[in-house]
């Protein structure tokens, strides 16, 4: 399984161009798309590790340029360990393991533990702002097929309650979130209201994230989300029992009157 086999980028080239022209397939999801490690016997060069990085960049290649499709740009989506930067020419989607990661083995075990959640999820996304290449997405995601396998769906983890909040986060964060199939039983009507509340605010999208500037509970993630014509404020509460309060955002942001809370009404209803 050498990327950087000519032969290998030849097959899969072929495959996409078949499936694209014929089935109308318009992206793929590359597995392992780092490559299956270091080659010393490779019979293309004696330097093993260009089956790693420089080969992975080429089946990519290869993969882009197979796809025989209209109107409309290939859309490629690695699964990389590391959301190499390097990939975002050809592929501007990152799978996002790292973050995958996160929810799966990265928090603390007591999940009655808000504050230390919300420190450690806090944490990651300000170490990862700022790192990534413009124009580069990443999805956001409480686990993949892997995950499921070894640890259970969501909500079979966390609870639903605390399942959804951490949706919340994903749906408050920059990138792309992504439900795998079945994730939404038990809070389908939840789910459909926090998206539709993401889709009506624009900032959700496109807006630069400040995790630092929010002084609210210890036990809820909060994230401002600013674009220049205007700003948005993401919470999520992580503990069992409702919170209230005064929220405090960063000196000199001014908030004009009738400052919109349609986002209360709609997810008012998500904890019951």
């Amino acid at each position: 399984m050498d990327y950087s086999s000519p032969q290998w980028q030849a097959v899969m080239q072929r495959c996409d161009r078949r499936l694209s022209r014929e089935f109308g397939m318009e992206g793929v999801r590359i597995d392992v798309a780092d490559g299956m490690g270091a080659n010393w016997t490779s019979p293309r060069t004696a330097q093993a590790s260009y089956s790693t990085l420089a080969g992975s960049l080429e089946m990519l290649e290869a993969i882009y340029d197979g796809m025989d499709i209209r109107d409309a740009m290939p859309m490629l989506i690695p699964e990389s360990r590391e959301d190499h930067p390097e990939y975002v020419r050809l592929a501007p989607v990152s799978y996002g393991i790292p973050t995958t990661g996160l929810f799966a083995h990265g928090l603390p075990g007591d999940w009655n533990d808000a504050p230390s959640m919300n420190q450690r999820i806090r944490e990651f996304f300000e170490n990862e702002r700022g790192s990534l290449p413009d124009g580069m997405r990443i999805i956001r995601t409480l686990g993949n097929h892997d995950s499921v396998g070894e640890f259970g769906r969501p909500a079979f983890r966390f609870g639903a309650g605390l399942a959804r909040a951490f949706w919340g986060v994903c749906l408050s964060v920059p990138g792309i979130p992504m439900f795998y199939q079945e994730d939404e039983i038990g809070s389908f009507d939840a789910l459909r209201q926090m998206i539709w509340a993401r889709r009506s605010i624009p900032e959700f999208s496109w807006g630069e994230p400040d995790y630092l500037g929010v002084h609210f509970d210890p036990a809820v993630f909060g994230v401002l989300r600013s674009t220049s014509t205007g700003h948005a404020l993401g919470l999520a509460n992580l503990s069992s029992h409702t919170v209230g309060g005064m929220v405090s955002l960063p000196a000199g942001l001014a908030l004009a009157d009738g400052v919109r809370q349609d986002i209360h009404t709609l997810l008012e209803d998500v904890h019951e």
